[in-house]
């Protein structure tokens, strides 16, 4: 009976480090605004990378809802990933994320794309510039503005996280108890 519970209490432990230890997707506000534009929405970031997301342009041409081209599934060897969006234009991305700096985009950036090929592309020049490539109707629309990133705080993970230690904290106690009581 002793070594089911220590091996239950062990497991629940090991559980409890195991999701802490994995990656997590965190949530980020993403906007910009320049050269007549204006555009908000989501990324969701894991290990450096925007693995989904959306831009919604408010103001300026093409205004609508754009989904993020995601490059993870084929970007080789760190390399930038070229995508054809409207028409003849060939866009650069690479989905990385600096969090702490500024820019918080490389020279590369996020592709933001609809159903109908038009594509925003959103990426960092220098400290506090960022720049914004709208490739609709075969024209280049490049627009200089300001962009910024904030964490959008998820506390069901926290809550999750606390729920799982709690668990192991539990078993371990009972175990010891069950040891005090006998010796």
């Amino acid at each position: 009976m002793k070594k089911q519970k220590m091996k239950l209490a062990l497991m629940v432990a090991a559980m409890g480090a195991a999701v802490q230890s994995q990656a997590a997707i965190e949530t980020y506000d993403i906007n910009f605004a320049g050269g007549g534009y204006s555009a908000s929405g989501q990324i969701y970031v894991e290990n450096g990378y925007a693995t989904s997301g959306f831009l919604d342009v408010t103001a300026g041409a093409d205004l609508g809802t754009y989904a993020l081209v995601s490059r993870t599934s084929s970007l080789i060897n760190g390399v930038g990933l070229t995508v054809r969006i409207a028409g003849a234009h060939d866009q650069i991305f690479d989905d990385a994320v600096s969090l702490n700096s500024n820019p918080f985009l490389t020279g590369d950036g996020l592709e933001f794309a609809n159903d109908h090929s038009i594509g925003f592309n959103l990426w960092g020049n220098n400290p506090g510039s960022y720049s914004l490539f709208d490739a609709s109707q075969n024209t280049y629309n490049i627009v200089a503005g300001i962009a910024n990133l904030a964490a959008v705080p998820e506390p069901e993970t926290t809550t999750k996280y606390a729920g799982l230690s709690a668990l192991g904290l539990v078993g371990l106690v009972s175990i010891r108890r069950k040891f005090l009581t006998v010796g």
